[in-house]
């Protein structure tokens, strides 16, 4: 996998990497994410290299060196009243620590362009999730000598499809599916239930049937 290579090239160059997993709901980013990391590092630990919530993913990024994390849908237990500001921090954080750090990040997203504009940049490849075990993977590429902004370009550098890339191995992708999977669907119902409180507080009731569709 050319992907591979490429992290472990900057690692033993003493280089950190950012690496973006985009691809819609139910599409195997996860898996995919949860693969890579582990053949990086067969000692990977998904009870705390995993993370769906911001603030913890936050945290760890102290603790490790030179190890696989996973921010999986990037936060997704926040609601959008303190997505931005969190997330941004956040994403300032990993890039001022990467250079001693050197941890492999995997944020995984719905879409590329979630990423701030002022963080794309550090993006160092794109994994596009098709579906399961199957992907695109872009690098990018920087305007260092430019002053003006310009996004970072993309090349497309690999296309798995045949063999695609298999499922991570039974004693991490089973306890995702049995323990993991379920928190990430609690977060995304307890989601649901602040922004339906925070917009209608103060309200009284949830009549408008609009109002309800409009946040689904």
């Amino acid at each position: 996998m050319i992907l591979l290579n490429y992290i472990r090239s900057r690692l033993m160059h003493g280089k950190s990497g950012l690496i973006l997993v985009v691809g819609e709901q139910r599409s195997g980013k996860t898996a995919i994410a949860l693969r890579i990391a582990y053949e990086i590092d067969h000692a990977f630990d998904i009870d705390k290299q995993m993370f769906f919530k911001i603030q913890e993913f936050a945290g760890a990024m102290h603790r490790f060196n030179r190890k696989p994390l996973i921010l999986d849908e990037a936060g997704v237990s926040l609601d959008p009243y303190e997505h931005m500001t969190i997330t941004q921090r956040v994403y300032n954080h990993i890039i001022q620590t990467q250079a001693y750090k050197q941890n492999v990040v995997f944020l995984c997203l719905p879409f590329a362009s979630e990423i701030g504009k002022q963080h794309r940049k550090h993006v160092n490849a794109i994994v596009e999730v098709q579906r399961p075990g199957v992907c695109k993977v872009y690098a990018t590429f920087k305007w260092y000598a430019d002053l003006s902004f310009k996004p970072p370009r993309s090349m497309l550098i690999e296309h798995i499809s045949n063999p695609p890339i298999p499922l991570p191995p039974p004693h991490i992708w089973d306890k995702y599916r049995s323990e993991f999977e379920k928190q990430y669907k609690e977060s995304i119902l307890n989601l649901q239930n602040d922004i339906l409180d925070k917009k209608f507080q103060g309200k009284g009731s949830l009549s408008k049937d609009s109002d309800v569709v409009d946040l689904i």
